[in-house]
């Protein structure tokens, strides 16, 4: 008996599926390098068109768009038609094969949209072109302050080179005019995108002397666009505490509860002065945390009231004598509060406990504070429940 035809046709099948499947991750890892080549080109682009942009209109409100997520699949299909024959004869077409190749990828673009970092982009187009365009005014000179922008966003200056903060005042984007522009039949052939950049009919091209200003202004605009202010980074802590009717702190979870997020360095007995808040807030207002601090140091050189407990020293300052001569003159109208009060110079919190927001976090995008408004006229145009 003969052996069956068809069966000579199945290695050519097994070779085929085999072979697709090499070229399907291949081509996947080729696919995923080439679309990760495309982030530079995405941010130096948008940079390009802002710089356009500015130059038209050195007032303009940038733009900036950052993908946060994509992907890149790669579907290969294939199919093999029977042998076609029962016989010796071929009765239907002896052997088909049919692929086809689907191939997809994105980027997921977030685009900036916080006023604060929108307004340092522009300080930093402004200061980049500076060197181009007279009627760009120094980075000080309008409003807002583009210093005091930096400041808040990169944290405390430090005049040292190397430091993290040296970079607050951005020197690395003074340069001379490192970019040309003019109408589009300007543009050299030898300059093509991403160093080209348009805006209406404006074009704007950067030289290779140039490009190296280019990638640190893009560096510049990418680093406001995807962090946050160093300034709202501050460690914070929650706590939870006691105290009496007196101000005093309970220590067996009796009294009044409070409920603070403070600074991390500040001692948790502080959020106990918030009972007295006026006298505190008021003490803040007038002397300072540094004329509390210079009261403590002074009291510490007397070597009775070192010895003291701390029950002691606070009857110390509930009978302290303000027009001692161990206080400066500018010193004893502080002491004197204190007095009056019954305050405690070590609990006298610093400015940013009684009134800064320690445990603010900035969202670093309008739309959180959009939908809290529309949930907010949602409820309002809500139809009242029928009784």
């Amino acid at each position: 008996m003969r052996p069956c035809q068809g069966f000579v046709l199945h290695p050519v099948i097994l070779a085929g599926a085999l072979l697709l499947a090499g070229c399907t991750s291949a081509q996947l890892r080729r696919s995923t390098v080439a679309q990760s080549t495309t982030l530079a080109d995405i941010y130096t682009q948008q940079v390009m068109n802002n710089l356009a942009l500015f130059l038209q209109n050195p007032d303009a409100l940038p733009f900036f768009a950052y993908p946060n997520q994509g992907t890149t699949a790669i579907q290969d299909m294939g199919s093999a038609g029977g042998p076609g024959y029962t016989s010796l004869n071929f009765v239907t077409t002896p052997f088909g094969l049919n692929g086809s190749r689907q191939a997809t990828e994105n980027w997921v673009l977030v685009p900036v949209s916080d006023p604060a970092k929108l307004a340092l982009m522009r300080c930093a187009y402004r200061q980049a072109l500076s060197a181009c365009i007279s009627t760009v005014p120094p980075s000080d000179s309008f409003c807002p302050n583009c210093s005091n922008l930096r400041r808040e966003f990169y944290g405390p200056s430090n005049s040292a080179p190397g430091h993290p903060h040296f970079n607050e005042e951005l020197p690395c984007l003074n340069s001379a005019c490192w970019l040309c522009w003019g109408c589009k039949h300007g543009v050299p052939h030898n300059c093509q995108s991403p160093y080209v950049g348009s805006y209406r009919d404006l074009y704007v091209w950067v030289p290779p002397e140039g490009r190296d200003m280019l990638t640190r202004l893009t560096l510049t605009i990418l680093d406001y666009a995807v962090n946050d202010p160093k300034q709202f980074e501050k460690r914070t802590k929650s706590v939870d505490i006691y105290v009496n009717k007196d101000g005093s702190i309970n220590y067996n979870n009796q009294g009044i509860k409070i409920t603070a997020t403070i600074p991390i360095d500040v001692p948790s007995s502080t959020i106990a002065t918030l009972d007295h808040i006026g006298a505190y807030g008021k003490f803040i207002t007038l002397y300072g945390k540094g004329d509390a601090d210079r009261m403590i140091a002074i009291a510490d050189q007397i070597p009775a009231y070192a010895a003291m407990s701390e029950d002691q020293k606070k009857q110390y300052w509930s009978q302290v004598d303000p027009t001692a001569a161990l206080w400066p003159a500018d010193l004893k109208p502080a002491v004197q509060f204190v007095k009056e009060h019954s305050i405690l110079p070590w609990e006298i919190p610093s400015e940013d406990v009684l009134h800064g927001p320690a445990g603010y976090q900035r969202k670093g995008a309008a739309s959180d504070g959009l939908q809290q408004l529309g949930q907010r006229i949602n409820a309002a145009l809500a139809p009242a429940p029928v009784p």
